[in-house]
């Protein structure tokens, strides 16, 4: 049976945030965030927000939930809704998407409801080095993000490993 969030969308919070994984990093991130090559490929979470936003590739944005507040690099693309922002949540405090998240249990699973909040994004002051985020998987690449991305494979001697390919 659906039921509305357990945090109140309002005026003053009028956005819905999601958090969610990456291909480069497996949960908190602790392990893969340690391996040269994931983090060269995603080394700091980003903001997926619409072009209606007026946001452009690489601008701070503060995200600011009723827990408090976190900036990241934009990732514009049209292929999140205009009321909702995603974050990634590998990483951990100043940058940490679940500390914006709200630990209210879904009444039957006792599941926290982690992927759905409420927000509002503001433009934030320039942070040292918030550097383009790399373009996800399945989403567009903006100009602003290809010209600025680059692409880290392993060595030809480690393609392959695990997959059962190239042996």
């Amino acid at each position: 049976e659906w039921h509305e969030p357990a945090d109140a969308f309002d005026e003053d919070y009028p956005m819905r945030l999601t958090t969610g994984r990456t291909v480069a990093h497996y949960l908190s991130g602790n392990q893969t965030r340690r391996l040269g090559a994931l983090v060269e490929q995603t080394p700091r979470p980003w903001v997926e927000v619409h072009p209606s936003h007026g946001y452009r590739t690489g601008d701070p944005v503060r995200v600011v939930t009723r827990r408090g507040s976190e900036v990241f690099p934009a990732l514009v693309t049209e292929a999140i809704r205009p009321d909702h922002v995603f974050v990634p949540y590998h990483w951990p405090v100043p940058t940490a998407a679940n500390a914006l998240t709200i630990d209210a249990l879904d009444p039957r699973s006792k599941i926290p409801e982690y992927k759905v909040c409420a927000c509002r994004i503001e433009r934030a002051a320039q942070v040292d080095e918030v550097p383009v985020p790399p373009t996800p998987p399945g989403r567009p690449a903006y100009p602003e993000a290809q010209a600025s991305r680059t692409t880290t494979r392993p060595p030809s001697s480690s393609q392959g490993r695990g997959t059962g390919e190239g042996s």
